[in-house]
């Protein structure tokens, strides 16, 4: 019988099961590692906080002329950027609302939707080249340049022998 842990890439262990056990002599449950990576946050709370905390640090307090206080942007939201803040990989981030369907799902989906409308808003604003910020959201968010052909022919079709 196969082990019944799933590691640490989501797919089922391929190790034989222990004697008497459901699961290999890796996974067994005296063994202080189940397999798998540990999960980073212990709640959706601690996650969304650490996710805020990136939100922020793309902000600086300045100063503009009037000696007013404002926020101002020093760096874009990224895909990138959250994974390195959550401390997960780029692909994971991606990934997780197709795969995962735990607690956490709701948090990471509402982080890539406020990076997704970043990133769409940078299209319309027309500053610089918008070739990045496509590519950004055809390979972050599934975006697609989609091309309709129509192609209906109206006249009869004539066919010619000259063969011979």
């Amino acid at each position: 019988m196969k082990c019944q842990a799933i590691t640490g890439s989501g797919e089922q262990c391929s190790r034989e099961a222990e004697e008497d056990s459901k699961y290999c002599w890796q996974h067994s449950p005296q063994c202080d590692d189940p397999g798998g990576r540990p999960r980073e946050f212990e709640s959706p709370e601690e996650m969304q906080k650490a996710i805020d905390e990136y939100f922020e640090s793309c902000f600086i307090t300045a100063t503009n002329s009037e000696g007013e206080e404002y926020q101002k942007r020093i760096r874009p939201w990224t895909i990138s950027g959250l994974a390195v803040a959550l401390g997960v990989d780029r692909r994971t981030i991606l990934n997780y609302e197709n795969e995962y369907e735990d607690e956490f799902f709701r948090t990471i989906a509402r982080a890539k939707a406020k990076i997704e409308m970043y990133a769409e808003e940078q299209l319309f604003r027309g500053q610089g080249k918008t070739s990045g910020v496509q590519f950004n959201l055809k390979n972050n968010f599934n975006w697609k340049d989609k091309q309709e052909h129509d192609i209906q022919h109206s006249g009869g079709v004539e066919i010619v022998d000259d063969i011979g």
